[in-house]
């Protein structure tokens, strides 16, 4: 199943943004100092969903359908690590 070229051009700009905002962010949190893998997975998330918002496919396309599995465990792993910091401070 090929993808349609309005489609597959949004999936290389999705995929080229987001691996140069996630290289560009693990960069500037080594830079800050900050070397906590949970703190650049979230910020990855991030990138995730806002990348996902600005490059959606012109129809529902395969890769939009994984890509949409990958974001929901990406919530339940954020929500699971706000429990965990939530359950540490009662």
């Amino acid at each position: 199943m090929s993808m349609s070229a309005p489609s597959q051009s949004r999936f290389q700009w999705f995929l080229v943004s987001f691996v140069t905002l996630g290289t560009l962010s693990l960069v500037t949190i080594w830079v800050v100092g900050i070397t906590g893998l949970r703190v650049y997975l979230v910020g990855l998330f991030l990138i995730l969903l806002v990348t996902s918002e600005v490059f959606p496919p012109l129809a529902d396309g395969q890769w939009w359908r994984r890509l949409q599995v990958v974001k929901l465990v990406g919530w339940l792993i954020t929500f699971s690590l706000l429990f965990e910091r939530v359950i540490e401070v009662v």
